[in-house]
């Protein structure tokens, strides 16, 4: 296992014991940043907070880190990434921009996110069509704040 998995199943570990779950981590220079997510609701400026206290506990206890760093806990953001069909299927009803390929293509489509299947991801435009794409043909995609 390499140092960057040990470190990787840390986080794991301690946000678990607090109901949260790791979205993405990177250790650029002195600077450890975690975003965090949880199963359902919003994270919190106080998820926050705990999750960076269980963290550096963490890291102290074990000796994990032994350089300076700093460490930045965060959420995925308004616009955070969909990295797998169950964070489609989560965010049913919610407006996204997807990447696909149509025909060695790739174009940007915006719309809500409809319905989530094993095969495909259905989205609704403004005009109320509708259009599935296949997940092959999905190169990526994120969620498309709106703003009110």
């Amino acid at each position: 296992m390499t140092e960057f998995e040990a470190l990787e199943n840390i986080i794991r570990e301690a946000l678990a014991g607090l109901n949260l779950k790791l979205f993405s981590y990177s250790f650029s220079g002195h600077v450890l940043r975690v975003a965090i997510d949880k199963e359902s609701g919003n994270i919190s400026l106080a998820d926050c907070e705990q999750a960076s206290r269980a963290l550096e506990k963490l890291f102290d206890e074990r000796e994990m880190i032994s350089q300076h760093y700093t460490l930045e806990v965060s959420s995925p953001g308004l616009d955070r990434p969909l990295k797998t069909r169950e964070d489609y299927a989560r965010f049913t009803g919610s407006k996204a921009k997807i990447v696909v390929n149509v025909q060695g293509q790739q174009l940007v489509v915006i719309g809500w996110i409809k319905n989530v299947t094993a095969a495909a991801l259905e989205l609704e435009f403004k005009n109320k069509e509708t259009k599935i794409y296949s997940w092959p043909d999905i190169l990526s995609g994120r969620l498309e704040p709106e703003l009110k």
